[in-house]
């Protein structure tokens, strides 16, 4: 959708629809423990090769265990939209960030890296990195959402472009929005993270993590609801303050995938099950 977003879209999506910081609680940043740093690995998957990238993809998380390495990420694919794979990673800073990475790269585990980088690449018809940063001006209950997160098996991504220099009316909006929500007592939490190097200027990323799809059936009507506790005047400023502020935006879905994931061990514990699958048996060979 391009230069037109519908005031009902940005409902959902700065309102009605959860949005959740990345994943680790490992990270803690300020009341929410939400990671102040998120750095998004986009990969574009070749057609018919999803489930041979997802395979692929397993080959890091065994490498990092067996570094025992302290940076931990979220395997998701994509089930609406394009054929991507995404990886969340969080960090407490930028300068974490870059601590953290470069002792990867110097330890032993390098040649291991390269090799699964390469067998990955070849099932890749692309790839982005995003750099932002946590917006709790922009977030609904953001404790909750990371508190929920590992307990959720989707998550609904809203990438929002904003014009340009009408970031500050983004906030005005989210404020207006976030009032409707709490005064509608709406049970979705939200983080919001605003994209500070790797894509274009004036784009945020809205995560929604949901423990089941039936979240979804809901979202329409929170919306709704978040517009009527809003009040007439409000609701009005804020569809005129919408119409000029937002350029675009995309809507996503994925599903988190543990096996392409990299968790800590306090992350998995709350959902065990889930985030630690015993490993598939081996191929039964073919019958001549």
């Amino acid at each position: 959708m391009k230069n037109v977003f519908p005031v009902a879209a940005i409902c959902m999506c700065l309102a009605g629809a959860p949005r959740v910081s990345a994943q680790m609680p490992t990270e803690v940043q300020d009341e929410s423990n939400a990671p102040k740093v998120l750095m998004v690995v986009r990969e574009q998957i070749k057609e018919g090769r999803e489930a041979a990238h997802a395979r692929a993809e397993e080959a890091w998380p065994r490498i990092f265990q067996k570094g025992d390495v302290k940076t931990h990420y979220i395997g998701m694919t994509a089930e609406s939209g394009p054929s991507e794979a995404w990886f969340l990673e969080p960090y407490s800073s930028f300068g974490g960030m870059e601590k953290e990475r470069a002792e990867i790269e110097k330890s032993a585990l390098a040649p291991d890296l390269e090799a699964a980088n390469a067998a990955d690449g070849e099932l890749r018809t692309g790839s982005r990195t995003l750099l932002s940063v946590f917006r709790g001006d922009l977030s609904y209950h953001p404790a909750e959402a990371m508190s929920a997160l590992p307990k959720c098996r989707h998550m609904a991504v809203t990438v929002l472009h904003v014009k340009y220099g009408r970031d500050a009316d983004l906030a005005q909006l989210a404020k207006l929005i976030i009032d409707g929500q709490q005064k509608s007592n709406s049970d979705q939490p939200i983080l919001t993270y605003q994209v500070t190097s790797g894509g274009t200027s004036g784009t945020y990323l809205l995560l929604s993590p949901m423990d089941t799809l039936a979240r979804m059936d809901a979202a329409p009507a929170r919306a709704a609801a978040t517009r009527q506790a809003m009040g007439d005047r409000n609701r009005q400023h804020f569809d005129a303050l919408a119409a000029e502020t937002i350029q675009s935006s995309e809507s996503l879905l994925f599903a988190f995938n543990p096996r392409m994931s990299y968790v800590s061990k306090e992350f998995a514990a709350a959902d065990p099950d889930f985030w630690n699958p015993k490993p598939e048996p081996p191929a039964k060979p073919k019958r001549k």
